[in-house]
């Protein structure tokens, strides 16, 4: 598919003679950013806080605030560049007044969490897109914690990701759920590859280390430290790395916290660059979130990876372009749920508002 006709639109107005745009989504940012050049006469009146929407072909790819503006003048011109960030920017920003919403809520979905927070504080629609959603026994809010920190916290254990959708909207994802609907072909549609690795983040030895109940129950006189390690063996020993976990454990979950960090630590390890003609796979834009099957031809390369994040590109001079960035999907693996291999840990789960 042809790319389609890109609209930008400022408090619901459409700007007619804008010079060039950037997006940039990525699965590391709940944000999206966008940033806008254009003669300054045509950006007269923008001056920041205007609503912002960017649609191609009718559909929603951007939908946001304006952060900054900035005039830059000439004896020859003057240019106008708009830096704006996604609805989603709020949850990031805004802490919960706990006059206002419930500082604590028992057995929910992180939906529900979603919607009490997120909906019902600032009004930022969400939606849900896995049917799976585990139950959490207690929600528990911090005095000045940001809405973002708190649910973070408990998508990570719910093994998922939350994601800002081109209506503005916050949605829960699971990694790699969609697949995209073109394949990215050297020579092709795929202009330039590279490929990265970076060992910095892996390590021979990971351990995790944290507090476990005796008879006595939770807290300082009543627990006891446990811990679990994990050793990748293509990694030189001197390299060591030990990891607080969070909330109460049991030597198993250590263990398992252990796998992990270091089998996500080896996936992010390498990654995949890619230049771009056109913002379209298939029939849809490139977005991260999605797999991709990576196809270099004469190389005898080829791969389904997950993308990571992207930057699109378009102006006047330089077309319809994008630099997409992908790894493997085991990057986004799911967090190990905690065992409660015992009840005194069950029992600790509940009080301190971690999941089961």
């Amino acid at each position: 598919m042809l790319d389609g006709i890109v609209e930008l639109l400022v408090d619901g107005k459409t700007v007619i003679g804008w010079a060039s745009m950037n997006w940039k989504s990525a699965l590391s940012a709940l944000v999206d950013e966008l940033e806008v050049q254009m003669p300054a006469v045509v950006g007269a009146g923008i001056v920041g806080g205007e609503h912002v929407e960017v649609r191609v072909d009718g559909q929603g790819l951007f939908d946001g605030w304006a952060d900054s503006v900035e005039v830059a003048a000439s004896a020859v011109e003057a240019s106008l560049s708009m830096r704006c960030r996604s609805k989603t920017a709020d949850v990031v920003d805004s802490a919960i007044d706990l006059l206002y919403r419930p500082s604590e809520l028992f057995s929910v979905t992180l939906f529900e969490v979603l919607t009490e927070y997120v909906w019902r504080w600032i009004r930022i629609p969400v939606r849900n897109e896995v049917a799976d959603l585990p139950i959490i026994p207690k929600v528990a809010v911090q005095p000045g914690e940001t809405i973002f920190d708190l649910i973070e916290r408990y998508a990570r254990q719910a093994g998922v990701l939350l994601r800002t959708a081109g209506d503005g909207a916050l949605v829960i994802e699971r990694a790699g759920a969609e697949q995209a609907g073109a394949r990215l072909v050297l020579g092709e549609n795929l202009v330039e590859s590279n490929f990265k690795v970076d060992l910095t983040q892996r390590f021979r030895f990971t351990k995790v280390i944290g507090q476990g109940p005796t008879e006595e129950g939770f807290g300082e006189e009543g627990s006891s430290g446990v811990s679990g390690e994990s050793i990748d063996e293509s990694i030189r020993p001197t390299r060591v790395t030990v990891i607080q976990a969070s909330g109460p454990v049991s030597a198993g979950d250590c263990a398992d916290q252990a796998s992990w960090h270091a089998a996500v630590s080896a996936a992010r390890s390498s990654m995949c660059s890619c230049s771009v003609v056109g913002w379209m796979g298939g029939d849809a834009i490139w977005r991260p979130n999605t797999l991709v099957d990576v196809d270099l031809g004469k190389y005898g390369f080829e791969a389904r990876l997950l993308l990571d994040s992207v930057n699109l590109n378009i102006s006047a001079q330089g077309g319809y372009t994008g630099s997409l960035e992908l790894v493997n999907l085991g990057a986004y693996k799911l967090e190990p749920v905690r065992s409660e291999e015992s009840d005194d840990v069950r029992e600790g789960l509940k009080t301190t508002g971690w999941a089961s």
